[in-house]
């Protein structure tokens, strides 16, 4: 909100230093995307550089080469969908760890979309015991996230001007939406009560864990592309 004035103002900025100042801007893809589409910003930088999705097996060595620092071996519990696998059943028990571990990073790139910051925070999160030697991790596979393709519209919107502003205050909500502050303080806490939307410092922002299903979402109603 108010955020196209502030984009003159930077460009101003960077036109009048341009001779002394090598100006490096990052942006996130959907937000670059709308602003590209309302006003040409990538007319005004020289050179833009789309960073490509890593590959799994990037994301999975990058987790696991970090991990190596802690010096703590790694156990990986089965889910209960695992367990009931007749070709982890066959298994013997010594292989069954490395049929874990590959199950985990599946749903683990799966539920991340490769993006490699969501990736660190679905590990951390995926910590269920920790003793002198071993860390065991493991995560839930009975979620169900369907309920968000039967939002409302008014939920849809909010939902994709939070990706596009990265976080939006209850004043910002309602000066973009043209509403009372305290219909957007309700609408937000009804989001936060889905565990969609979380409150930092004031600003509701997009869980960081329900961002993949957020974008989905929102390419699937064709918002985002």
């Amino acid at each position: 909100v108010g955020g196209f004035e502030a984009i003159e103002g930077l460009f101003r900025i960077m036109s009048e230093t341009g001779q002394k100042v090598f100006w490096v801007c990052t942006i996130t893809k959907y937000t670059w995307q709308y602003l590209n589409k309302t006003s040409n910003i990538a007319d005004r930088f020289a050179y833009t550089v789309p960073l490509s999705n890593l590959t799994e097996k990037e994301i999975n060595s990058a987790i696991l080469k970090r991990h190596g620092i802690s010096g703590f071996s790694l156990e990986f519990q089965p889910t209960q969908r695992l367990k009931s696998n007749n070709k982890y059943k066959r298994t013997p028990e010594n292989k069954r760890g490395e049929i874990a571990q590959s199950d985990f990073f599946d749903y683990l790139n799966q539920f991340t979309g490769s993006n490699l910051s969501l990736a660190f925070l679905f590990w951390q999160r995926a910590t269920l015991k920790v003793t002198e030697k071993v860390i065991t991790v493991g995560y839930n596979d009975s979620h169900d996230y369907s309920f968000l393709s039967k939002y409302p519209d008014f939920k849809i919107f909010t939902l994709h001007a939070l990706l596009l502003h990265d976080g939006l205050t209850v004043t910002n909500h309602a000066a973009l939406f043209n509403k009372k502050e305290s219909y957007s303080l309700s609408h937000f806490l009804l989001l936060e009560d889905d565990g969609i939307v979380y409150n930092k410092k004031g600003t509701y922002m997009i869980n960081p864990l329900l961002y993949r299903q957020v974008v989905n979402l929102l390419q699937a109603k064709n918002f985002i592309h």
